[in-house]
């Protein structure tokens, strides 16, 4: 299924699938024991001619053409990590959307040696107009395990673990604090706004700083049912991830788009593989200590 996304977000689009796939699994309409219409399709269905002059037919082949190139030119890349579940890092007494974003900030640092922008969306369905709040997702803290996890001869499997831990707590107090409508980024896109319509330019929306933090290398969103198999979306800026990611009781994995001259979405996938497994083994060689606590 493929929507346009300014009329809503992933909650309302999560509740029809919801809807339909309850419909289709447990009160299926057509099934094996369904009889055959007893109507001919052909006497109901009839051909719907429509006269359109030149300039109508250009524009239409323009668009076209215009959307096949946007299309081919979007690159998907899927990587399904099937070791790492919900159970799992329940398990380990960590959040599993924070694990999934710090694998994907492990990933992109050892990809380029560097954190960036990132972006993870943020339900605010608490509010009768609630939509969504943007959760920024890179600390300091998640700096620090990055850099920790590339240089790991330098540190203990129990520092390692610790950092992971801090990264955990750190990330499910600003997700708590976007939800209930207390993050910054809708707030200064609405001043931002104001200001714009009374031709007021504000140096807080020309510094560098502000637009940096707004060019979203990585774009992620996450949408767990068992009724979504897998979901995606294109990057927000061109040399940018577009990432749909996903941790279910009976899997992870994740979702990369990108257009051509970004960064390699293959080596991404790759490091974040590579991140996965580096994160596991230090929850394994650490799991017997964490159990006596």
């Amino acid at each position: 299924m493929n929507f346009e996304h300014s009329w809503g977000d992933g909650v309302a689009v999560l509740r029809l699938f919801r809807e339909i796939f309850k419909d289709s699994t447990e009160r299926p309409r057509v099934h094996k024991a369904s009889a055959p219409a007893k109507i001919d399709v052909a006497d109901r269905v009839k051909r719907l001619d429509i006269n359109l002059d030149a300039s109508l037919t250009a524009s239409i082949e323009t668009a076209r053409a215009k959307f096949d190139n946007q299309v081919n030119s979007l690159g998907i890349n899927l990587c399904e990590y099937p070791h790492v579940n919900k159970a799992y890092v329940k398990q380990h007494r960590l959040s599993p959307d924070s694990f999934m974003q710090l694998a994907l900030q492990m990933a992109f640092y050892k990809m380029t040696g560097t954190t960036t922008a990132t972006y993870e969306s943020c339900s605010t369905s608490a509010f009768r107009h609630g939509r969504t709040e943007t959760m920024r997702p890179v600390t300091v803290l998640t700096k620090q395990c990055c850099e920790a996890f590339a240089q790991q001869t330098e540190h203990s499997a129990a520092e390692l673990r610790a950092m992971i831990d801090a990264c955990s707590a750190a990330h499910n107090n600003l997700l708590k604090q976007a939800a209930m409508g207390q993050g910054f980024d809708r707030h200064l896109f609405a001043l931002r706004k104001i200001a714009e319509t009374h031709d007021r330019e504000v140096d807080i929306f020309t510094d560098p700083a502000y637009s940096g933090i707004n060019h979203n290398i990585l774009s992620t969103s996450t949408l767990n049912d068992t009724s979504v198999e897998i979901g995606g979306f294109a990057p927000v800026v061109s040399d940018g991830f577009g990432i749909g990611y996903g941790i279910t009781n009976a899997r992870s994995g994740i979702n990369v788009t990108s257009y051509p001259g970004s960064h390699n979405p293959k080596d991404f996938i790759d490091c974040f593989r590579s991140s996965l497994d580096d994160m596991c083994n230090v929850l394994e060689s650490t799991k017997h200590a964490i159990q006596k606590h």
